[in-house]
């Protein structure tokens, strides 16, 4: 019996040593830890993404919206070309079939603030817009009017988000934007041919 006793005390010694080790422990509290370091690492990753996609987006709506406002007059060659500077604010994040860019132009003639014309354009993700299809009465925000003739340039943006490694801290979701423009030399009410 008691060599039995000894014989698995002999079996059991290389563990004791392990466990009475300086490497062990550390080996042990990596292991502990390493989860927990991992979904910090990829959670800040995507954080970081997500936040930078935001601040693009933002740039992309804003950039827009004031190149139409700033235009003296509108060709469909000139919102084409605004369009295809979509790709350029938003690199190095794909746009292309993940977002939308709408454009429009809202006045008040004095009996209806409708929507004179709108154009979507730098990216092919289905979306319409929250202010209203052109030739209809606009739905704009509590609070904002517009005096008898005056317009206003409508710049909207939709991006759909799609988390690249952590699904679990920021969910997929179709990301929204809208700015307001007065135009700076005039009405742009047409779009000329």
């Amino acid at each position: 019996m008691r060599r039995l006793c000894r014989l698995g005390s002999g079996l059991t010694a290389p563990f004791n040593r392990f466990a009475k080790s300086n490497v062990a422990n550390a080996a042990i509290e990596f292991g502990l830890a390493m989860p927990i370091l991992m979904l910090l690492a990829l959670g800040g990753f995507e954080m970081t993404r997500f936040i930078i996609i935001q601040q693009k987006i933002s740039k992309t709506v804003t950039t827009m919206g004031d190149l139409v406002a700033r235009s003296p007059s509108l060709a469909a060659s000139d919102i084409t070309n605004m369009f295809n500077a979509v790709d350029h604010l938003m690199a190095p994040y794909q746009f292309g079939a993940n977002g939308r860019v709408i454009l429009s132009n809202v006045s008040n003639n004095g009996a209806t603030v409708k929507v004179n014309w709108q154009r979507f354009g730098g990216g092919t993700y289905s979306a319409v817009s929250k202010i209203g299809a052109q030739n209809a009465v606009a739905s704009l925000p509590a609070g904002f009017t517009l005096d008898v003739n005056e317009d206003t340039i409508v710049s909207e943006i939709y991006y759909n988000y799609r988390p690249l490694v952590a699904p679990n801290i920021i969910a997929a979701q179709v990301v929204y934007k809208v700015k307001y423009y007065k135009p700076r030399l005039g009405a742009l009410t047409v779009i000329n041919p």
